[in-house]
């Protein structure tokens, strides 16, 4: 169960986040700059993806423990449990994908809003063309 106040931090770091790349995006060098953030939150993507298939790939065991009625232990058996090929590459696929969010929204953001320089640009030299026509 979430709490409000965890919620609300999430979403004031998620929207600091979101300003710094529309700074970012918006500073002289805009197009330099906006590759920062999708940089950094695709590599700490990759570097989760490679944590998970490193630790899911490790043999692990688990004990299985009896106990009678009385509380009293009467076996212990440690059982070895090994990963399949086909959960190991599931479950990359899933991390990599739910850890590239970040990544996706960063360069949705940069594509928005280099296209609408681009478009303003666009805009700003037609005007100036038809001002030297006129003339």
């Amino acid at each position: 169960m979430l709490n409000i106040p965890v919620i609300a931090v999430f979403l004031i770091v998620a929207g600091a986040f979101i300003f710094l790349q529309f700074k970012l995006c918006n500073a002289e060098n805009g197009k330099k700059l906006g590759l920062i953030l999708p940089a950094i939150s695709c590599v700490a993507a990759v570097a989760c993806t490679v944590g998970v298939v490193a630790y899911s790939g490790v043999k692990m065991s688990s004990g299985v423990v009896a106990y009678d009625d009385y509380g009293n232990v009467i076996s212990t058996e440690t059982v070895d449990v090994e990963t399949d090929g086909s959960s190991l590459v599931s479950a990359a696929a899933g991390c990599f994908v739910y850890t590239n969010i970040p990544t996706i929204i960063f360069v949705l953001e940069y594509a928005i809003i280099l296209s609408s320089k681009k478009k303003a640009q666009t805009e700003a030299d037609e005007l100036n063309k038809t001002q030297i026509q006129d003339l």
